[in-house]
């Protein structure tokens, strides 16, 4: 009986470092397979008239320092991980949300014209989003706009470790683990496996996702097939997905 934990790890190459180092500090395997891939692309960023920027990613973080030097800005960012990315891109005043765009928005607008000054919050986004910051600032009255500085490509295909890991699976095997931070990511995953005539093998895996939107696409992807399990973290944090990869 395999008695060591499995988990794959599908966020892409930039974000994977520390959350593989986190599964193995708690004595399980991390096998990396990132779905997507990140690029920064050639938008230039305006920032005329905005009073702070917000981060719903590190990538966003990552393809804003490359692009520009401005550093005073108060900062905004969706969770933890992307605060740190953001102090180590040399920022300071920096404002971390709860690890959703709705706890964002609620922070941004409970210090707008108070902590910070009356402007636009401008979101330095990707192709693709959970949520839409922009809407529910202007549902709370803040003015805000919206600049895609990055695209997440799709990867077309699991990576051989991870394919490696889920054939090597027997009867009375502990399941392999699959990490889930967004929707999209749990439908490419499904979409990889069903590619490779794996799908049934959804049987044998654990889906552990960030909140239950991502459950939800999880299971939605695979029609009337069925996770071993699905477990869906307390918080929407790395910490509390790490704990229901725990459990």
């Amino acid at each position: 009986m395999r008695r060591e934990t499995a988990v794959i790890v599908t966020r892409p190459e930039e974000d994977a470092a520390r959350l593989v180092a986190a599964i193995e500090a708690r004595g399980m395997r991390a096998v990396n397979s990132p779905l997507m891939t990140i690029a920064e692309n050639d938008a230039p960023v305006a920032l005329d008239g905005v009073a702070a920027l917000a981060f719903t990613s590190a990538n966003g973080v990552r393809a804003f320092e490359a692009k520009c030097s401005e550093r005073g800005l108060p900062a905004f960012a969706v969770g933890g991980a992307t605060a740190d990315a953001l102090k180590s891109a040399g920022f300071r005043r920096i404002y971390a949300a709860a690890g959703d765009v709705v706890s964002l928005a609620d922070l941004i607008k409970s210090v707008y014209g108070i902590e910070i000054a009356f402007g636009a919050i401008l979101h330095l986004a990707g192709t693709h989003r959970k949520g839409d910051l922009v809407k529910e600032l202007n549902d709370r009255a803040v003015p805000a706009a919206r600049t895609v500085i990055y695209e997440a490509t799709p990867t077309a295909a699991l990576s051989p470790a991870a394919i490696a890991a889920i054939d090597a699976l027997e009867p009375g095997d502990a399941p392999i683990q699959v990490a889930f931070f967004s929707p999209r990511t749990a439908r490419l995953f499904v979409d990889a496996l069903r590619a490779g005539g794996r799908v049934d093998r959804t049987k044998d895996l654990v889906a552990s996702c960030l909140s239950a939107n991502v459950a939800a696409a999880a299971q939605a992807a695979i029609g009337s097939s069925a996770w071993r399990e699905i477990r869906i973290a307390e918080k929407p944090t790395a910490t509390s997905l790490m704990d229901a990869l725990e459990r």
